[in-house]
């Protein structure tokens, strides 16, 4: 475990890098579903909060670490506060995709989806290489929103522009989640 946690490191500092690790792994997730997820007002607010209350954590825990194998105490005072400084900016970003993670998760794992009528306003031509490949630009009417989710090849194939389909979503005042698309019975 020499890879995540130093020699001499105390019990509270394992238990907070776990921590960061736990949040970095939901941000990055949060990245990867991003195109299905449309937040709310609120959640983007909450981000930004969150951001900085995990920003202002990491940073006053990486200034008050008194281990001495932590590369960063052997360096001197400015090169110390850059690495503080660059911690706090990664942790900022990871808080904040955190966030949208958390609620994408909770809006497809736990809030009931629902069917709503969307119509198709653009079928993108396929991607060629990693991430989405098949992707529509829905506008669904209740709520009134616009989202482009990454769709399969099959329902990429029959959706046609203009097209009146049924989307299954789930949505709640932390913000929409595209879950899946079926055509209009």
């Amino acid at each position: 475990m020499g890879f995540i946690f130093r020699s001499g490191d105390s019990r509270r500092a394992k238990q907070f890098t776990v921590f960061l690790l736990a949040i970095i792994c939901i941000g990055i997730w949060a990245g990867l579903n991003r195109r299905n997820f449309l937040p709310s007002d609120y959640t983007h607010q909450a981000a930004v909060i969150a951001g900085i209350f995990v920003s202002f954590v990491s940073a006053y825990a990486l200034f008050r670490d008194a281990n001495p194998d932590a590369p960063f105490n052997r360096f001197g005072p400015t090169r110390r506060v850059f690495f503080v400084l660059l911690g706090a900016m990664v942790t900022f970003i990871a808080g904040w995709m955190a966030t949208f993670g958390i609620a994408a998760a909770i809006l497809q794992f736990v809030v009931a989806s629902h069917e709503t009528q969307t119509t198709v306003q653009f079928v993108y031509p396929p991607h060629e290489g990693k991430g989405c490949r098949y992707r529509l630009k829905l506008i669904a009417s209740t709520p009134q929103v616009k989202i482009s989710p990454c769709v399969s090849e099959k329902v990429w194939r029959i959706a046609k522009q203009g097209e009146i389909a049924t989307a299954v979503v789930a949505s709640n005042p932390l913000g929409f989640q595209f879950i899946d698309l079926r055509p209009a019975n």
